[in-house]
């Protein structure tokens, strides 16, 4: 069976009871979809498998814990384990030699290997959330909870996260839960503030090779994660800018969601840096991105991606 959204997946959860799931796509709906069957098989031992511990999957899946016999597996970076440990999962799931009283979970971005769809399966591809999507996906999420917001804080929200559902939930449920007023505008997306302004400053300090102050900046940052997703995103603003001009990259940006107040700032920090200082940062945001996908500790590897950024030289 498959599913392509997360109202459906929940739906199909409810209506059959599947052993072996591949959730596939977007982090957002894939994080919904584990967290709705973790809720709904609450009496279940919950077991993350990632490279570090995969080599213990394959006799884990075919054995019985009598002080715990129903688990949930959530199996992550697949594509990462030894090729011998890879084929041993497989030829357990595909030839149904897992423990029954088990419920199996691949989360990856693809299929993790071929496999031939059966009864007790579930497949749910989620497909990339665009930012197009956004400003509807935000207005419904706020109308859920009996709040509004007005349409230059939906474009703050989304020129500071991007497409990155999981951070701009987490800042509209602050809202949510303080419930200090009915609509939220622009200002109050500012004044929320910690984190994000803590951000723009580690921004500019790699901006003036400030070592000292942005990695102490860096190490108090709670989501240490979103400064890839935001640095990327300065840089593709500023290269916008260098490509088109001034009048051509103003429209362009408008035509983004980008309010004309954002602007300035960027205007005046493109004549500080080259071109070749802005594709030197794009090297290094997707060698970051890479290693943090594949398993590398956050912390260690933000530490030495930062003093590249800063320092502009090897380790």
């Amino acid at each position: 069976m498959k599913v392509g959204n997360i109202v459906d997946f929940k739906k199909e959860i409810k209506r059959k009871d599947y052993g072996l799931f591949f959730i596939i796509g977007e982090q957002y709906s894939q994080k919904n979809a584990i967290e709705f069957i973790k809720e709904l098989k609450k009496e279940y031992r919950v077991l993350s498998i990632f490279v570090e511990n995969a080599s213990e999957l394959p006799a884990l899946l075919t054995s019985y814990d009598f002080f715990s016999p129903q688990k949930i597996f959530l199996v992550y970076q697949y594509s990462q384990y030894e090729k011998s440990i890879k084929k041993m999962i497989k030829d357990i799931v595909v030839g149904r030699k897992f423990n029954k009283d088990y419920k199996i979970l691949f989360i990856s971005d693809k299929m993790p290997f071929k496999f031939v769809d059966s009864p007790d399966t579930l497949i749910a591809e989620f497909r990339a959330f665009y930012e197009s999507d956004l400003p509807d996906w935000i207005k419904s999420y706020m109308r859920k909870n009996a709040l509004e917001i007005t349409d230059e804080a939906i474009s703050l929200l989304i020129f500071v996260y991007g497409n990155d559902r999981d951070s701009i939930s987490s800042e509209l449920q602050r809202f949510i839960e303080v419930r200090d007023k009915e609509v939220i505008n622009a200002k109050d997306i500012i004044m929320t503030g910690g984190r994000k302004d803590a951000v723009f400053q580690i921004i500019k300090s790699i901006y003036r090779s400030d070592i000292k102050k942005t990695l102490s900046l860096f190490y108090y940052l709670q989501e240490k994660d979103m400064l890839i997703h935001l640095i990327n995103r300065e840089i593709i603003i500023l290269s916008i800018i260098k490509a088109s001009g001034r009048e051509d990259a103003l429209k362009l940006l408008l035509k983004m969601g980008i309010k004309k107040f954002l602007l300035n700032n960027y205007f005046l920090l493109e004549k500080k840096i080259s071109y070749a200082k802005l594709v030197s940062y794009n090297d290094e945001i997707l060698k970051w991105e890479k290693e943090i996908k594949t398993g590398f500790r956050t912390l260690e590897t933000g530490i030495y991606h930062i003093y590249k950024l800063t320092k502009g030289r090897k380790l």
